[in-house]
């Protein structure tokens, strides 16, 4: 918009110099920017006295703004860039300082996976517990077997009286033989006198059938003694051992622990460089995005047509109804 130029407005040509706050005051009332309803458009309206100041002077405003705009838009990514590097070099730095811990630790306790040796060793308590307790019931049942052949030992009666003994399938066919030779014994009777040849031979069968049992009871009686002896040392040598499994479990979850720990710290290190690398990439890839592709002209400013002031033909009419007015005012009065 213009307005027919007038001397005494006009900044060029005033026959006295403004300051520079005069002159910014009347330049802002000069200018207008309003938004259109109901869009995101803004218009930009100056007024001046010459249509061609006014039509440079609005777009040179709306390319200002725009490279405004541009000059945020750099300024923006040079200091994200900037912020991006500092941030990579520091977390560079940390990756690097976490692998090594990480093959130190690895190089120290000659660690390749400690999942398997872990499972393995759990495994190996498994077992064990499962063997000692196998083993304990065992001593337990044989404790008082033992006992009882301690307080009867050399009484082949009482022994023969244990199950475990009595139940012994050598003890069994021995027995068996007896009934045999004594069922021979009773029927040789009937015939014979107790001098007679036959009578001694089956005596002495049978005498020698009896000692056998008897020898036989003794050995078995040794044997489960020998037996209690033997679980009770598998018994200390399982308790040792699960022991000694115990405490290498407990020592390879503790070295687990600390190795899934720096595992964890070089994965998260790796993840967070990996995630900043990116965005450097597309801060990198966005350098040169212009930003006014969100703020642009939409209709550049023409050179106006017609003057918005004076209006003259408005005032010769106004002049005209006034001075009518004031004729009718005056001969009415007259």
């Amino acid at each position: 918009k213009y307005i027919e130029r007038i001397p005494v407005l006009d900044i060029k040509t005033t026959s006295h110099k403004v300051s520079f706050e005069t002159a910014i005051s009347i330049f802002q009332q000069r200018l207008t920017i309003s938004p259109v309803s109901k869009t995101e458009l803004v218009k930009i309206t100056y007024v001046a006295f010459d249509p061609e100041r006014a039509r440079n002077i609005v777009n040179e405003i709306g390319e200002t703004y725009l490279q405004y705009q541009n000059d945020l838009h750099r300024s923006s990514q040079e200091n994200t860039s900037t912020w991006l590097v500092e941030q990579l070099t520091d977390l560079e730095l940390k990756l690097k300082v976490s692998e090594s811990a990480l093959q130190k630790f690895r190089e120290e306790e000659g660690i390749v996976d400690t999942k398997g040796v872990v499972g393995l060793v759990a495994g190996e308590l498994t077992e064990l517990t499962s063997s000692l307790l196998r083993a304990t019931r065992a001593q337990d049942d044989l404790k008082v077997t033992y006992q009882y052949i301690l307080e009867n030992e050399g009484v082949v009666s009482k022994l023969l009286a244990l199950h475990e003994i009595n139940n012994n399938s050598l003890i069994v066919k021995l027995r068996s033989v007896e009934d045999t030779i004594e069922r021979k014994k009773r029927e040789l009777s009937r015939r014979y006198g107790p001098k007679h040849p036959k009578a001694i031979a089956i005596q002495a069968e049978l005498e020698a059938v009896k000692v056998r049992i008897n020898n036989k009871a003794i050995t078995i009686s040794q044997s489960i003694v020998e037996n209690y002896f033997s679980i009770q040392e598998k018994v200390k040598a399982t308790e040792n051992r699960l022991k000694d499994a115990k405490a290498s479990f407990l020592r390879l979850s503790r070295l687990d622990n600390k190795f899934s720990q720096l595992k964890r710290e070089v994965q998260t290190n790796k993840e967070l460089y990996q995630s900043y690398l990116i965005r450097f990439k597309e801060a990198d890839a966005m350098g040169t995005y212009k930003a006014n592709l969100y703020v642009r002209f939409i209709d550049r400013a023409a050179t106006p047509k017609n003057q918005i002031a004076p209006r003259k033909k408005l005032a010769l009419v106004l002049t005209f109804m006034v001075s009518m007015m004031l004729l009718a005012l005056i001969v009415i009065t007259r």
